[in-house]
């Protein structure tokens, strides 16, 4: 594979070490350090030095070069940061992503000709954590005879996969290859990649997990964080089809043992697949992280 070429500006690789200085908002899941460092290299996220701040800047298949907020905020405005890699980078258009509702009109003052549009691919799906642990009223009717079929049908172990815990992780392992299985489609290849970033780096990026186990094989998993006080944030999902109900399963189960204390459940973007949607959407989010990108 060719290098990832960023012109003139000046880059180096994104390393655990830098999430101690990671000031990204971190309601946002698109800037979590975790979802950062977990996609570099399928996104080739890389960290460019400007001479006000750092920023990430990306570059995706044949998509423009994804410019993110500052990487060290200072006070620094969005538009000024555009305007800095713009100089640098001379005529090549950058996509500037996620944007807030109210960076936009800074955007379109200062780059007349943007092009600036809603990310729906991106909306963040927000629940409230009751919901997801209760399960309570109509709207879940269907969530609970699910998750009450597993529980009938299956004799079944929950394991806590925290900090330190070298038997859990491996079995968190062994769910992530079982469920995998073998593809050749490149996002899925991706996602992989990602979920094997997650779990060799799980100690140093301060996650947990949680594993379903019938007859001692894993069958469902799921890793997430603590993204604030209030809220936590689902990076992955998955679970065996075969065994139905698992995954109303590992989704209760894992708010439950994990984040019960947390007012809300972010459980991040549907990145435009219409059946991820569905789903998500069936677990009725309470709001949805509204987010705007700019071609500049």
């Amino acid at each position: 594979m060719s290098a990832i070429s960023f012109g003139n500006l000046n880059v180096r690789e994104i390393t655990i070490d830098d999430r101690k200085a990671f000031l990204y908002p971190t309601e946002v899941s698109f800037f979590t350090f975790s979802n950062i460092f977990s996609w570099r290299h399928a996104m080739n996220y890389k960290i460019a030095e400007l001479g006000s701040c750092e920023v990430i800047v990306g570059k995706y298949r044949d998509e423009p070069i994804t410019l993110l907020f500052p990487f060290h905020l200072k006070n620094i405005s969005p538009a000024s940061v555009a305007l800095d890699v713009k100089r640098i980078l001379g005529d090549e258009r950058i996509l500037f992503t996620p944007l807030m509702a109210d960076q936009t009109g800074e955007i379109a003052k200062n780059f007349p000709d943007a092009e600036i549009f809603l990310s729906d691919d991106l909306f963040d799906y927000i629940y409230n954590t009751s919901d997801l642990v209760s399960l309570k009223g109509k709207r879940f009717h269907q969530k609970r005879n699910h998750l009450n079929g597993f529980l009938s049908k299956y004799s079944y172990e929950y394991v806590a996969v925290h900090s330190g815990d070298a038997e859990a992780l491996r079995l968190l392992r062994e769910a992530a290859e079982l469920l995998y299985g073998q593809s050749e489609d490149p996002d899925l290849i991706d996602e992989h990649a990602e979920i094997n970033e997650l779990i060799e780096n799980f100690d140093s990026l301060g996650l947990c997990a949680g594993v379903i186990l019938v007859d001692k094989r894993p069958i469902a998993y799921s890793i997430g964080e603590r993204i604030s006080e209030k809220t936590a944030l689902i990076h992955i999902e998955k679970a065996d089809r075969s065994f139905s109900g698992a995954y109303a399963a590992i989704n209760k189960m894992f708010a439950q043992r994990e984040f019960s204390d947390t007012l809300f459940i972010n459980r991040e973007e549907d990145m435009g697949l219409e059946g991820l949607r569905k789903a998500k959407l069936s677990y009725h989010p309470v709001k949805m992280g509204e987010y705007y990108s700019a071609l500049i």
